[in-house]
């Protein structure tokens, strides 16, 4: 019932079930030849822009739910750096699965 009504209220952002994968940020290390090849450096832009859109857009006393996996510790220090960039304010997170040095590592730039 209540995808219906977001249906009904916001339809352009649920228009199907399933993220589009074009619209993913994503950093994908294949063939660099290959039509799904996303750069380094292009994934960090798209983030980015997809963060300072998201500062533009919320209320000032709204909140923004990301979700973001990456198996590389620069990758989430590089999101804080962004998200920071972006003027958003990290207040809570959930597990980020890391264990040992990178867990404390992360845990010191998020605090």
């Amino acid at each position: 019932m209540a995808q219906t009504q977001h249906r009904t209220s916001v339809p352009d952002i649920f228009q199907t079930l399933l993220t589009p994968k074009q619209a993913e940020i994503i950093e994908n290390r294949a063939d660099k030849k290959s039509a799904e090849y996303v750069s380094h450096d292009e994934f960090e832009s798209r983030l980015q822009r997809a963060l300072d859109e998201m500062a533009r857009v919320v209320k000032p006393d709204g909140l923004v739910t990301l979700v973001f996996a990456h198996t590389d510790v620069q990758a989430w220090e590089h999101l804080l750096r962004a998200l920071r960039a972006a003027g958003l304010v990290v207040t809570t997170h959930g597990q980020c699965g890391l264990k040992g040095k990178h867990d404390r590592r992360l845990r010191s730039a998020l605090y």
